[in-house]
């Protein structure tokens, strides 16, 4: 038997749902009490659970992350780009495509995500992003470690 800590009342343990975190594997409130906490947020927030699904769809099934200009780092090389997804998503697209400079490298060097350190500046828009990118692109193509092709 365990107490709920939202409605306080001794439950049998299969009344809770599991969570490792804690010290005996199970969440503090029972599964009644956690569904209607769910309910009440999905009620309050419906606005912005609407947008953040209408977002989703809209990107293909796919989670944008706010757009941003990243630094792609990897021993004294670096590559530079511009995306509203997330890094793994963006990683996998350059290494299934040799033509940018970064799909090449990484085919070449056999090299996963985790090899990166990358470094990440956000932005309001996408536009916004293209054009910081650009501006450093201008600064680095051509330098020694930039692996950016000319544009």
């Amino acid at each position: 038997m365990k107490q709920c800590s939202g409605c306080k009342k001794e439950k049998p343990l299969d009344e809770f749902s599991k969570d490792k975190s804690k010290k005996d594997g199970l969440r503090t409130q029972c599964k009644e009490c956690s569904k209607q906490n769910q309910k009440q947020y999905r009620k309050i927030n419906k606005e912005k659970l609407n947008e953040y699904h209408r977002q989703y769809r809209s990107n293909g099934g796919r989670h944008a992350d706010k757009p941003y200009v990243y630094f792609a780092y990897h021993n004294g090389n670096y590559y530079i780009g511009s995306t509203k997804y997330r890094w793994t998503e963006r990683f996998s697209k350059h290494k299934h495509s040799a033509a940018t400079g970064l799909g090449h490298y990484i085919n070449e060097h056999n090299l996963s995500k985790e090899d990166f350190e990358v470094k990440r500046f956000s932005f309001e828009t996408i536009e916004e992003a293209r054009d910081a990118e650009k501006s450093y692109l201008c600064e680095c193509v051509g330098q020694k470690g930039c692996l950016n092709k000319n544009k």
